[in-house]
Formats: structure tokens, C-alpha cells, sequence
């Protein structure tokens, strides 16, 4: 499966999930980054804002409620964590994903955001393009978006536990797959884009995200990695 059976090409080579829009609710307790979202993802074509919370109560409500695709989630608000709304809303509405976006770098509010079900973990000030990836990503569970600035550490304590030994790489995708078993085969990368129907920057950005998860530094060490995970799968 290549992720065209994923995606559509739209306009200036982004991605497009499917012909509906993407539904995301946005919870976060201060009003201008809340607006400050709304009106990001209002450039796209590709979302639609069904609704906004201010507190992690009111997103398990409202979560029940509207059947969001993705859910935007701050991690420090009054009440109750959005780590804790976290894990509630995904015990009552299990296929929605949940992208954090917040200012807290700590490794371990990352790792308690992964453990409760988070799909991802952003840093507020990312880019808009890494942003709206992301957030297509998560709701096709393509792959899990960490952000760069704090992924490496991470990454090195997560390694024992989602690599326990070689072959036991369960928390690839399909499309990562696709991806490693074209590094495997040494397929040009011309040709691996085209036929994964990925702009170059696309590329460049998934590349580096499964080279994050993977916890590898080189594309030397991932071309290794590959031919192991892809000769054990």
C-alpha cells in the first residue's frame, strides 16, 4: 500500500487526506491562541472547526458531542490537565486522534502525553506547513509527529520500549514501510516521491520524522536500520 491510497494532491503540493474536510476542535485556555488557530487553519481548504474549548472538561464534552477527526490540545489549563482530557476523551471517542500543542518542553509531560494516547506532540511557535502536515498525519495515523527541538531525548528512553530487539518495530505504519523498503531498495529519490505522490518538501518532512522515531541521525544509520526492519517484516 503506497500512501497515494492515503492521499490526493491538491494545489501547491500539499497534501489532501480525502475529499471531505478534516474536523478539529481546538482546546486551548487562552482565547488568542485559540484564534490564533482558527484563523490558521482557516487558510486551508482542507479543515473545518466544528468547535473550541477553554478547559479540559469541556473538551470531553464537547468531543462526545461533535465526533471531531483530530483534536488540537493544550497540556496546562484550569481544571483538569489536557494530558487527563487526553485519556478520557479517547476511552469515549476512540477514533479521534489528538495532536498537543503546547510550550512545555519536559520530557516526561511528552512521555505521559504518549502514554495516555496523544497521536503527537508539538511545540507552540512550529511552522504553519509542519503544523497542517501533522495534523493530516495523525487523522490517517501515517506517523507520529514529535517535535524536533525536544524529540531526540525522548526518543533514546521510548527506543527500549518500542524496540525491544529486531523486528519488533509494531509501531510502524504502512506508509513508513513503503518509505524504508524504498531505501532498502536503493530507489532513486525521484522516483520514490513520485510514486508515494509526495512533493519534495513532503518528502524531506516525512524522512525526517521516521528517521526521529528511529532515533537515527544519518541517512547511513537509517539505510541500516531499514534493512533490518524491512528483512525482519
Amino acid at each position: 500500500m503506497t500512501v497515494k491510497h492515503f492521499f490526493t494532491k491538491v494545489k501547491g503540493g500539499i497534501l489532501q487526506t480525502n475529499p471531505k474536510k478534516i474536523k478539529v476542535l481546538i482546546v486551548d485556555d487562552k482565547d488568542e491562541i485559540r484564534s490564533g488557530l482558527r484563523d490558521l487553519l482557516d487558510l486551508a481548504d482542507d479543515f473545518e472547526i466544528v468547535g473550541e474549548s477553554s478547559t479540559g472538561y469541556d473538551a470531553i464534552i464537547k468531543a462526545q458531542a461533535l465526533y471531531p477527526d483530530v483534536i488540537i490540545m493544550d497540556v496546562r489549563m484550569p481544571g483538569i490537565s489536557g494530558v487527563q482530557a487526553c485519556r478520557s476523551i479517547l476511552e469515549k471517542v476512540p477514533k479521534t486522534k489528538i495532536l498537543m500543542l503546547t510550550t512545555f518542553e519536559e520530557d516526561e509531560i511528552l512521555l505521559e502525553s504518549l502514554e495516555a494516547g496523544a497521536s503527537g506532540y508539538l511545540l507552540k511557535g512550529v511552522s504553519y506547513e509542519e503544523l497542517e502536515l501533522s495534523l493530516k498525519l495523525v487523522v490517517i495515523g501515517a506517523i507520529q509527529p514529535i517535535d524536533s527541538r525536544i524529540a531526540k531525548n525522548v526518543l533514546k528512553r521510548l527506543r527500549p520500549v518500542l524496540v525491544p530487539e529486531a523486528g519488533h518495530y509494531k509501531f510502524l505504519t504502512a506508509l513508513d514501510m513503503e518509505i524504508l523498503k524504498g531505501v532498502v531498495a536503493v530507489e532513486n529519490e525521484n522516483s520514490m516521491r513520485e510514486r508515494l505522490g509526495f512533493s519534495t518538501q513532503e518528502y524531506k518532512n516525512h524522512i525526517e520524522l521516521l528517521m526521529s522515531r528511529l532515533n537515527v541521525a544519518t541517512r547511513d544509520q537509517l539505510d541500516q536500520i531499514a534493512k533490518v526492519i524491512v528483512s525482519n517484516n
